[in-house]
């Protein structure tokens, strides 16, 4: 069956094109959707009517996708995961929290629009891929990491940051000593010399 596309449609066509499809995609998704029409004489002249319009809003819609990419590929995500003995994570890390990672920097797009090959079961660094208007992909990096070393690291790091405080503090009363021990010293000898 031959439709027209109102859309553009990742690995089927762009705006316009006339491509030939399963009957049963056509009937039960391409045009109650609204995404094509038959490919018929009446099809083809309703088409060149709206044909303007539609490609400016593909352009536009194209437009949008690219400000998207780089507003997503300008951050670099972390996931902090639970991670047993032997270094392997409990579970994987899901489409779900990708987007719960991604929508805390304020950039919105659908869930089911993150592309994972496989199930992320490993620390370290990731390649995803979001679907954003017809073929266009952002790639964002996400770095996997322990959250016990994580939390651990940062206790550890408050508990040296408050160790050089004590240091400090330590080292400055024994500055103020000294100079308290001196200035004792300077009045006892000026008090010897008027004796």
């Amino acid at each position: 069956m031959q439709v027209i596309l109102r859309s553009e449609i990742e690995k089927l066509g762009k705006v316009g094109e006339v491509v030939k499809v399963k009957p049963g995609y056509a009937r039960n998704y391409l045009l109650p959707q609204g995404l094509a029409y038959l490919a018929d004489a009446g099809s083809l002249k309703k088409f060149e009517d709206e044909k303007r319009q539609l490609l400016a809003r593909a352009d536009r819609e194209k437009g949008k996708a690219e400000t998207l990419k780089a507003r997503l590929e300008a951050h670099e995500y972390t996931a902090h995961v639970k991670v047993g003995s032997e270094g392997r994570l409990y579970g994987s890390v899901t489409t779900h929290d990708i987007h719960a990672l991604v929508s805390a920097t304020g950039v919105e797009f659908p869930r089911r629009d993150i592309v994972l090959e496989k199930p992320i079961k490993t620390l370290g660094d990731h390649e995803v891929h979001i679907r954003l208007y017809g073929g266009l992909h952002a790639v964002v990096k996400l770095h996997v990491k322990d959250q016990e070393a994580e939390v651990k690291a940062a206790i550890e790091a408050e508990i040296a940051a408050a160790e050089a405080a004590e240091e400090a503090e330590r080292a400055a009363a024994e500055a103020e000593n000294a100079e308290g021990e001196e200035g004792e010293e300077t009045e006892t000898d000026e008090a010897t010399e008027e004796s």
